[in-house]
């Protein structure tokens, strides 16, 4: 089947390869289904200003975002994260008696996350949230290295326990870390960054 594109100055035009190719404005008064990579990009961008909106309408109503339920605490205690974990969004570890090490995936992992080897690109990222449910203070998570992964330094890799009285606790704010991953090589390796 022909690639179909539609453009604003040109209308409706029959391309090389296959899909769809919509090279103006889309507007959509029903539901729309994507059911691979959907790609929103302005062949008039430049440098330094946003060419990509979302338009949530007059009312500027919440956007829905649906997801799979958070799961079960992942381990009690030190526990390596992988591609299903982080594809959840929402991460949960339970301290076991002390602070406990929460590794970054493998590169194996990461390139699976995004949708392997021949989709991995570059600058792509996820924000995903990581939470500790333990009651007791001086109990973090702590967000650990793996091979070619970097991460928050210092205060900013460690998640603080739920602690009904937080006063003693080295670690304050809140139990759930937010964080972005970012792909800096095409062989897995990602730098992540602290949100929240």
């Amino acid at each position: 089947m022909p690639r179909v594109q539609i453009t604003d100055t040109r209308g409706l035009e029959q391309k090389t390869g296959t899909g769809v190719s919509i090279d103006s404005n889309v507007e959509s008064t029903l539901n729309m289904d994507v059911h691979n990579v959907l790609t929103a990009t302005s062949q008039h961008s430049a440098a330094g200003t946003l060419s990509v909106k979302i338009d949530k309408g007059i009312h500027h109503y919440p956007i829905i975002h649906t997801g799979p339920a958070p799961a079960a605490s992942l381990a009690d205690g030190n526990h390596t994260l992988t591609a299903v974990n982080l594809s959840k969004g929402y991460c949960i570890v339970t301290p076991d008696g002390g602070d406990a090490n929460v590794q970054m995936p493998t590169k194996a992992h990461i390139i699976a996350l995004f949708g392997g080897s021949d989709n991995i690109t570059v600058g792509d990222s996820i924000v995903w949230s990581l939470h500790n449910p333990g009651t007791t203070a001086n109990q973090d998570l702590i967000l650990a290295v793996n091979t070619g992964q970097t991460i928050p330094a210092n205060i900013a890799k460690h998640v603080g326990a739920n602690a009904a009285n937080a006063s003693a606790a080295t670690t304050q704010g809140t139990s759930t870390g937010r964080f972005q991953t970012r792909v800096t090589n095409v062989d897995g390796s990602t730098n992540t960054i602290r949100l929240a």
